[in-house]
């Protein structure tokens, strides 16, 4: 493990706000503030998760501190101002694997921290670097971010080369963790294998473990095409997995057609056995990817929100609009479904593509008005440029804030909008209020991979509960 403290923290907020024209003092940063961190080379974000001390706990990857271009993974701890406490670097050194951080869990009882995330072997291929195997690797950490264990994921594979990934961790009630990713290991039973086994290259990987990342089952699922496994949820003893799959509509073995669709399945908690599943949507000309979920407890149903892929080739109505699926507990086939983007409004000011970034539940305990989700999503802009989304719904998955988003990104010198910003997880700032056990919201919090014009940083996005950048009297 290397232990280096390397910040760069800026409070520019001129550069980034939902209003390009308004700007936050110093001494406003409880309201709002932003924030990046890294060094002198390129971050990408992944995760951020609140900490018990209202600070935050941010993950990604950085290349800051390789001699090559290869990834270790990045993790930074910051004060309730986003102000840095520290640093840490994790990673092979110059062993020639290529890594990032993907999934935080913030342990139970302030135990300290799971980090997880892919350790990806690097092979020299005629004087070029390419990836090769990945395992899965898993850091427990203390509260400071030392290491308590490091666990590298080898199942015994056989055979041709095998690879592993994970895209979302979760603590379970046991103290053990539940694991989704995907997997080359592919479920060889699966319908139709025998005739398209040369088209099913990956399958949705869950990984039960206990409390010291032994794993206590696996199960490998999907269809005879490429499958991602992409968040887990718990219910009532039972996981909740989300992710998409390629659905085989059409052709035969030498030329078969396939469909990329959202994959959400329940799994029996004790064993991984399937309880039940369902693909979404029905119809042919629609391609969705991302699929990131969060469990709503007040209304009894996961809600998942994914986009809607632009594909050439296919002349889809909804392309590069989010997609909000309502899937309730007790009814896998009751689903419904929201549209919101540049083809289907409902957003102001959207006139390009959308890419799904996350999603959570805003409850009405700290609310005070009732529940509502809070999205973020990755916005085109310009020629080729990007900017971060941050979209509040109400639970009738109308768009609240006056039907607005809110736009955090930059423009370039020449004033065309920069390229590279990314939004990744978001969630509701909870204050404790003053000699109550009553927590109320305080805003949204949200990282994201945002180009400087220079190099990429992680960045630390605090908004106040309008999702704006100015004091809230």
């Amino acid at each position: 493990m290397k232990q280096l403290s390397l910040f760069c923290g800026i409070a520019i907020i001129a550069l980034l706000t939902a209003c390009k024209k308004e700007q936050i003092a110093p001494t406003n940063q409880k309201d709002a503030f932003v924030k990046y961190y890294g060094h002198v080379r390129d971050q990408k974000a992944s995760d951020i998760k609140p900490t018990s001390d209202g600070g935050y706990l941010l993950l990604g990857a950085s290349n800051s501190f390789s001699a090559t271009s290869d990834d270790d993974f990045y993790l930074v701890k910051t004060d309730s101002l986003g102000s840095e406490e520290w640093s840490k670097s994790f990673g092979d050194g110059e062993g020639g694997f290529d890594e990032e951080g993907v999934s935080i869990v913030v342990l139970a009882n302030d135990e300290g921290y799971l980090i997880a995330g892919n350790r990806t072997k690097m092979v020299l291929v005629g004087g070029q670097s390419r990836p090769d195997e990945t395992n899965i690797i898993l850091y427990k950490l203390d509260l400071a971010g030392g290491t308590v264990w490091e666990k590298v994921l080898r199942p015994n594979f056989t055979g041709a080369l095998k690879t592993d990934w994970v895209k979302d961790v979760k603590q379970t009630p046991d103290g053990g963790f539940v694991l989704i990713g995907e997997t080359s290991r592919v479920n060889t039973t699966k319908n139709e294998y025998t005739l398209y086994s040369n088209y099913d290259k990956q399958d949705i990987l869950v990984l039960k473990m206990d409390i010291n990342g032994n794993t206590q089952w696996e199960s490998i699922r999907g269809f005879v095409g490429f499958d991602y496994g992409v968040s887990v949820e718990l219910i009532d003893g039972d996981y909740f997995i989300v992710g998409t799959s390629d659905i085989r509509i059409g052709g035969n073995p030498s030329a078969p057609v396939f469909q990329k669709k959202i994959l959400f399945a329940r799994l029996k908690g004790t064993t991984g056995n399937e309880i039940s599943y369902q693909n979404y949507p029905n119809e042919t000309d629609r391609f969705v990817t991302a699929a990131y979920s969060c469990y709503d407890s007040i209304s009894f149903q996961t809600v998942i929100v994914a986009h809607v892929e632009d594909l050439p080739s296919v002349a889809d109505p909804r392309e590069g609009d989010l997609m909000i699926l309502q899937v309730p507990d007790n009814n896998l086939n009751g689903e419904t479904i929201t549209y919101l983007g540049k083809t289907s409004g409902g957003i102001s000011g959207i006139d390009q593509n959308i890419k799904a970034g996350s999603i959570s539940l805003v409850p009405p305990q700290v609310q005070g008005d009732g529940f509502s989700y809070v999205i973020t999503g990755t916005h085109g802009v310009g020629n080729g440029g990007s900017e971060c989304m941050l979209l509040k719904i109400n639970p009738d998955f109308s768009v609240a804030w006056g039907g607005s988003a809110r736009f955090f990104g930059r423009p370039g010198q020449s004033g065309n909008w920069l390229p590279g910003n990314e939004a990744k997880r978001v969630f509701p700032v909870e204050e404790l209020v003053a000699g109550t056990s009553r927590k109320e919201l305080k805003g949204y919090a949200f990282t994201g991979t945002f180009n400087l014009g220079t190099n990429n940083m992680i960045g630390l996005i605090k908004t106040n509960i309008e999702g704006t950048m100015t004091p809230v009297k």
